[in-house]
Formats: C-alpha cells, sequence, structure tokens
C-alpha cells in the first residue's frame, strides 16, 4: 500500500516555488522603487544645474531623462510582471500535471490511462484527467476556477495576441472579476478606424492577486482526501 500523500506532496514542493515566485516580486518591486526615485532625482539635478535654459540640447537631454524615467516607472515593471504571470500560470499547469503523473506512475497497474491520452491540453486538462481518471469530482466547482479561467484568457492575450481579446463578454468579466484595466490600441495591420481593448498593462497588484488565485487553487485540490487504489 502507498504511504505517500500524493497531493501533498506536490503542495510541499509547490508552495516553495510559489514563494519565490512572491519573493521575487517584492524583490524587483523594491528595485523598480528605487531605479524609479534616482531617475526622478536626475531630472530634479538636471534641471536645477540648467535653471531650466530653453535650449535644443537642454530639451534634448531632458527628453532622453524623462524617457529613462517612464521605462523604469512603467514600461520595465509591466514586461516583468507580464513574465512573472506568465510564470505563475505555467507552474500550476506543471503542478497539476506532476499530481496526475504521479497517480499514473504509483498506481501503474490500475490506471491505464496516461495523462497524453486525454483530449485537451494545459490546466484543463490536468484537471479532466483528475476526474475522469482518478475519481476527484467538482474540481471546477470552487471560487477559484473562474477566475483561473480568466487569468488564463489574460495569459493567451499577452503571450498569443499582444494583449487584445476580441470577446466582450469575456473584457467584461476580467474587468469585472480581476480588475483589470484595458486601454483602446489601434489593432495592428488595419486601419487607424481599428481600435479594440487591449491589456497593455499589467500592475504589480494584479500580479499578486494571480499567483495568489493559483496557490489557492492548487492548496484547495491537495486538500482534498487522497484517492487512493
Amino acid at each position: 500500500m502507498n504511504e505517500i500523500n500524493l497531493p501533498e506532496l506536490v503542495w510541499s514542493v509547490a508552495t516553495f516555488e510559489f514563494e519565490n515566485i512572491l519573493g521575487l516580486i517584492e524583490l524587483i518591486d523594491n528595485k523598480i522603487r528605487k531605479e524609479a526615485n534616482q531617475r526622478g532625482k536626475d531630472i530634479k539635478a538636471f534641471q536645477e544645474k540648467h535653471n531650466y535654459h530653453n535650449t535644443n540640447d537642454y530639451d534634448l537631454i531632458e527628453d532622453h531623462l524623462m524617457q529613462k524615467y517612464i521605462i523604469s516607472i512603467k514600461d520595465y515593471p509591466n514586461i516583468v510582471y507580464q513574465s512573472i504571470l506568465i510564470s505563475g500560470y505555467s507552474l500550476l499547469e506543471i503542478k497539476l500535471n506532476e499530481l496526475c503523473q504521479l497517480y499514473k506512475k504509483i498506481y501503474h497497474e490500475k490506471i491505464k490511462l496516461n495523462l497524453n491520452d486525454i483530449n485537451g491540453k494545459g490546466i484543463e486538462r490536468a484537471i479532466k484527467y483528475l476526474e475522469k481518471v482518478i475519481g476527484y469530482s467538482d474540481l471546477k466547482k470552487n471560487e477559484y476556477w473562474e477566475k483561473i479561467v480568466l487569468w488564463k484568457d489574460v495569459r493567451n492575450a499577452i503571450v498569443h495576441n499582444d494583449g487584445y481579446i476580441y470577446d466582450k463578454n469575456k473584457i467584461d468579466a476580467i474587468k469585472k472579476k480581476l480588475n483589470i484595466k484595458f486601454d483602446k490600441c489601434y489593432l495592428r495591420g488595419h486601419d487607424n478606424d481599428k481600435i479594440k481593448e487591449c491589456i497593455s498593462y499589467i500592475s504589480i497588484k494584479s500580479c499578486k492577486k494571480a499567483i495568489s488565485c493559483f496557490v489557492n487553487y492548487l492548496q484547495w485540490i491537495c486538500k482534498i482526501p487522497e484517492i487512493r487504489f
């Protein structure tokens, strides 16, 4: 008889990995704040040194400093937090796949289907395997699943579609449930009248909310009593 609690085993490793991600967010946030503060000081020092002389060289240098400031407070954080959100979603998928594969490995004599034998992909496939093959039930009936699906839509838009989402119902749900802001953007490859809503910025707050949602959902699954064969 297997003495190892498989969900607890997955959770024990996952909690360490997710804690590392949350720690990374804090580390990066502190660095970003320091960088932005220094850029602001650079601009102020430059303006005071040159007594706000309105010359071509002054305007050129000030524009350069302002661009670096904007990059440090918006562009760089956006790239970083988008990347962390994507990594967090991928980690959730990896951990759910690991749980499926552990069940197959430990109970291989009784479980005939592999994860790859199940139609679909990603988190949905892992959930289908846990329900249809392993015997879990109602893994989508909880407070986290709806948001998991919406975070997937956000992730896919960022990774595959330059932040664009074309389904208005999805946009409305993401705004309401996740509090993600959308911008009006020109759709690439189209005339200027093709303006669509797109996700152009992921804040640290949104990033933390996403990671917390992934953690809570995985923990909820791993706290369900283990199914034994």
